[in-house]
């Protein structure tokens, strides 16, 4: 008889749920990506408690109370309290913010000329605006791929450079201005005579280029930020623009004295 009363006894311990704790709170985070989120204490605390993260991703330890986490994306988080025989649960609601994406004006390939060199990069944070009042980017730090922190740098040699803005608190999220590739050449022959007067209008176009020059011109080529050949025609003096796509072009203009290269903004 002795045995059958402990077997009911084991029995019944298996068979009655763990007692919950008063502690299912569901607690909500909003971070943006790449950032952290504090998780707040548990409460009430007691010692001699594991816990447990569900699921793990951008958990450093999920057997930690409170564990700083970097969710990839926006997650929801279960905490698995276990002091002794009791279990209990809370929540965290994590929303991850994706990141600011600016178009900074530059195209993704540009250019240059050797006899240019040193070029400038810049960003103005104060050309963009809101559409409630002050800049949005009002605070924010300049970081160019090239560790400069300041609002623009010089360029000498070819290469690729981005530019991130530094949002000034978690609260705010950072934000992408673009990449560049510059690409200086030699450009053989391409130096402008100081006796040679060359201009262009409008600039920036829409419809159509025109060129004014002192010196009898003997062609005209329109090339791509790539150095591909789009027009190229003798003696010409306007060319034709609405059909290309909005970007910077390159305008090569050969005359008696030589060839001259000047930079066309298609909008």
């Amino acid at each position: 008889m002795k045995h059958i009363h402990f077997l009911i006894f084991v029995l019944a311990c298996y068979l009655l749920p763990a007692q919950l704790l008063d502690t299912t709170l569901i607690s909500h985070y909003a971070c943006c990506v790449g950032h952290s989120v504090q998780t707040q204490p548990v409460t009430p605390t007691q010692a001699g408690c594991n816990y447990l993260w569900s699921p793990t991703a951008g958990v450093p330890n999920p057997t930690d109370a409170e564990p700083l986490i970097t969710p990839p994306v926006t997650t929801f988080y279960e905490r698995r309290i276990i002091c002794g025989t009791d279990t209990s649960y809370d929540y965290a609601m994590i929303t991850v913010n994706a990141g600011l994406f600016i178009d900074w004006g530059y195209s993704d390939t540009l250019l240059v000329c050797q006899y240019q060199s040193p070029i400038t990069l810049g960003f103005d944070v104060s050309d963009f605006q809101s559409p409630w009042g002050p800049p949005f980017l009002q605070g924010y730090a300049h970081q160019w791929s090239t560790g400069a922190t300041a609002d623009s740098i010089v360029v000498t040699q070819s290469g690729l450079y981005s530019l991130n803005m530094l949002a000034p608190d978690s609260s705010h999220c950072d934000a992408f201005a673009g990449e560049v590739y510059i690409l200086f050449s030699p450009c053989t022959n391409l130096e402008p005579s100081e006796n040679e007067s060359i201009s262009i209008f409008p600039n920036p176009a829409q419809d159509f280029i025109e060129i004014v020059s002192t010196e009898q011109i003997n062609a005209v080529s329109l090339l791509d930020m790539t150095g591909k050949r789009l027009f190229f025609s003798e003696k010409t003096a306007k060319i034709a623009v609405s059909s290309f796509a909005k970007g910077i072009y390159i305008l090569e203009i050969q005359t008696l004295k030589g060839k001259v290269v000047k930079k066309v903004l298609v909008e």
